[in-house]
């Protein structure tokens, strides 16, 4: 079973995903209870984007992410976690695909300066890592 999990609230309506769950990606308290609550093997992660040269709502493939939100989710949280470190290196099932910008409350401001900008697409994939869950599939749709 595949669980869909979107960061922004407004990619609940998306016709596109099959059963959606939005999930507040500054609480990882409740992140980490989500996941070790769904005993699933796969979860997709979708988040917004904004890339002009894409159709609006098209669903882009992730390969990987830069952390530019100033943050790290996992942080603070290393009791609720099978292991103090985490690599979080390969972190994406798919082979092909862009890197995101994690650009986090600085999304509206600095999109344009980025080809493929997201909020918090990082966030989700970090903990589902630490929690030892198999890697996800990340997921942009491009928002004009």
């Amino acid at each position: 079973m595949i669980k869909n999990i979107v960061i922004n609230p407004k990619l609940l309506n998306n016709p596109q995903m099959e059963n959606p769950t939005w999930i507040d990606p500054l609480n990882t308290k409740k992140i980490i209870r989500f996941i070790k609550e769904n005993h699933t093997s796969q979860f997709n992660v979708y988040d917004i984007t904004h890339n002009e040269t894409h159709n609006n709502n098209d669903i882009i493939s992730v390969l990987d992410h830069i952390n530019y939100t100033g943050h790290n989710p996992l942080i603070g949280h290393q009791k609720d976690l099978p292991n103090p470190f985490t690599d979080i290196s390969n972190l994406y099932k798919d082979m092909g695909g862009v890197t995101t910008s994690c650009l986090g409350i600085f999304f509206n401001t600095n999109k344009s300066n980025h080809s493929y900008p997201s909020t918090y697409l990082c966030y989700i994939p970090m903990v589902l890592k630490a929690l030892k869950k198999e890697t996800s599939h990340g997921f942009l749709i491009n928002v004009l």
